[in-house]
């Protein structure tokens, strides 16, 4: 019996030091840093007019401010770019959305449209990378 117990310890103390085979050299699971890393900005127009600035992170997460001259108002804007360059990003005033900014952006310049849901506004924006 004592022969039965301990080839049962010996065979479950070497079953749990045995791992199985992993794909831990594979890349397939590994995000590179985005390619739109960096400070950009620009200026938006439309029904309203005014210079926009944000940072993108190596994750590809936007995060900025938009001004106008004429209105002390500044609106934080969040969002994220994919690798293929879609920004799809809201505007915020005291945390609440307010509108959006979307767009598609190169290596170094990038456009696209703006909407103030909250004034029912919209314009188009353009910007390069700094």
């Amino acid at each position: 019996m004592k022969k039965i117990i301990l080839a049962t310890i010996l065979l479950v103390s070497t079953l749990s030091f045995t791992s199985c085979s992993s794909d831990d050299n594979s890349t397939e699971n590994v995000k590179t840093e985005s390619k739109f890393k960096g400070t950009w900005s620009g200026t938006y127009s439309g029904e309203a007019s005014g210079n926009w600035t944000a940072t993108i992170n190596e994750n590809g997460e936007f995060i900025g401010q938009a001004s106008n001259p004429s209105n002390p108002t500044i609106f934080t804007m969040k969002g994220v770019v994919s690798d293929s360059g879609i920004l799809d990003a809201d505007f915020y005033i005291n945390n609440a959305v307010v509108g959006e900014f979307n767009g598609t952006l190169n290596a170094t310049t990038g456009q696209g449209n703006w909407t103030n849901t909250l004034l029912d506004l919209e314009g188009i924006w353009q910007g390069t990378k700094n």
